[in-house]
């Protein structure tokens, strides 16, 4: 999305809007961006390239999708949705976050604001009258004051480049975009593959291993997994249970930004003795090193990569129907059109996998959410804008806190920022705010340094950009935690905004 001079937008078949703000994506920060933007009387739409509110978990319906951050703290803080919201489980499924956006959109109204099934495919911004003019999939153009992009840092998903993909005559997807509604896939005993590690692959492997004829999990490094404790709860309340913990709802929201570790805890750095508990539950002595090997892999120090939550992860993957192939041992050759080859042994031989199913449990690019958009470039401003691309700001996306914070509770402390710095603006009587590269070089070292103080900075992790080939090693997350990264943006404000231009 070049910062290109235009001298007007082009107009396909006459379709245009003006806004002051457009929000692109409605997962947890759109709908907060969104719904109190229009509180403050702001002229604002949102567009979302999926059918419904929610963002990834609109988007994440592969079997056992479910979020690994346990109540209360994966929802918004407004006591308007949670008062009269209850869970049935601990740690929810994809459609329970269905039905919980169901409702936030049920007490907001959010939808008629929405432009549902659209994706933003350009923009370009006009230097002449501080605007963006941005394209849509629709064939429309919408001109806005303010670009907001609340995409996520996980929104683009990554395929591997493995031969003979496209010759494969079943189906074939990234978890991000397994087939949902009429177009849903029949797992049941059938012949799968589910390929590399991640948390999606530990979620997919313990479902489809109840219901396969057979499955096959291509790992090349071990997720090392820690118990996810799950618990049913009832979702009528009739014990009461979940009216009682609402009383301390609003202390419990608020300590999510208070604590480096985004819960209602900070760290404890006792040692952990996960691997020897993992390993008194793998009976099939021939698995121990490629499910809990007694030393690191190369690249994968102990939770430098985000540790997985399971519930039978390591019962099911020593079940007869269920196949553990090492790709460091077995590399796969190529994607037949009825299987999967691999390399069977170090004397040269092959064998071929018959399969009706594979699925790609593959990497996301984590700052890809942007560059999907055509916007390049890995600098932010205290990740939430980039010099060169005035009016335009984003949240849970590069260099900001991310992957090292809740999903909600980041949305909200970077949403009200946002929010903010709009009105400052309006009062100041200005029309643009533009970061400067300086600030950036400032803010990219800093976060950069404090990842070279911890073992992931010496991981093939995605948080240093490593699992995407040919990107840049650094830091894609700030790692600092939401104090002191809520610390530093207000401090930018109470500076005149330093590290940006105002006019």
């Amino acid at each position: 999305m070049a910062a290109t001079l235009t001298n007007g937008a082009t107009h396909v078949n006459g379709n245009s809007k003006e806004l002051e703000v457009l929000v692109v994506g409605m997962g947890f920060g759109g709908i907060y961006l969104l719904q109190n933007l229009r509180k403050l009387g702001y002229n604002v739409k949102a567009v979302e390239a999926g059918g419904g509110l929610g963002g990834i978990w609109w988007w994440n319906s592969y079997p056992g999708a479910r979020v690994d951050t346990s109540l209360p703290f994966y929802e918004l803080s407004d006591e308007a949705l949670w008062k009269d919201w209850t869970w049935s489980e601990r740690f929810p499924a994809q459609a329970e976050l269905q039905e919980y956006f169901q409702h936030v959109d049920k007490v907001y109204n959010l939808s008629k604001d929405v432009q549902f099934n659209t994706t933003v495919t350009s923009a370009k911004f006009n230097q002449e009258t501080n605007k963006w003019y941005v394209s849509t999939d629709k064939g429309e153009t919408i001109t806005c004051r303010y670009l907001i992009l609340a995409t996520g840092f996980a929104a683009k998903e990554h395929i591997p480049n493995i031969q003979g993909i496209e010759t494969f005559k079943g189906p074939a997807f990234h978890t991000a975009k397994t087939p949902k509604g009429k177009d849903a896939i029949e797992f049941q005993e059938k012949s799968i593959a589910v390929i590399k590690t991640g948390a999606s692959r530990v979620q997919v492997i313990q479902e489809l291993s109840l219901i396969a004829d057979h499955l096959t999990v291509f790992q090349r490094t071990p997720n090392l997994a820690l118990p996810m404790r799950q618990r049913k709860l009832d979702k009528e309340d009739k014990s009461g249970e979940q009216r009682r913990e609402k009383r301390e709802y609003k202390y419990l929201l608020e300590l999510r930004k208070r604590t480096v570790a985004r819960w209602d805890y900070s760290y404890n750095p006792k040692k952990a003795m996960e691997r020897d508990k993992v390993r008194q539950r793998i009976t099939k002595t021939e698995l121990c090193d490629d499910l809990c090997p007694d030393v690191a892999p190369v690249g994968s120090p102990f939770r430098t990569k985000r540790p997985s939550l399971e519930q039978i992860f390591y019962e099911v993957v020593q079940q007869p129907n269920v196949e553990l192939v090492n790709l460091k041992k077995k590399p796969i050759l190529e994607i037949t059109p009825t299987g999967i080859l691999v390399a069977d042994d170090a004397g040269g031989k092959t064998r071929e996998i018959p399969l009706d199913i594979i699925i790609l449990a593959t990497r996301f690019d984590a700052s890809g959410s942007l560059t999907k958009i055509d916007i390049h470039g890995t600098r932010t401003q205290l990740g939430l804008a980039t010099a060169g691309f005035p009016n335009l700001l984003f949240l849970y996306g590069p260099q900001s806190p991310g992957a090292f914070a809740i999903g909600p509770a980041a949305a909200e402390i970077q949403g009200d920022w946002i929010i903010n710095c709009l009105e400052d603006l309006k009062r100041a009587g200005h029309t643009r705010i533009e970061a400067l590269a300086r600030a950036e070089e400032k803010w990219a070292r800093l976060v950069n340094e404090q990842m070279d103080m911890t073992l992931i900075s010496k991981s093939s992790s995605w948080y240093v950009g490593a699992n995407i080939p040919g990107k840049v090693r650094e830091a894609t997350n700030y790692i600092g935690g939401l104090p002191s990264y809520t610390k530093a943006i207000y401090e930018c404000t109470d500076n005149g905004y330093e590290g940006f231009v105002l006019t």
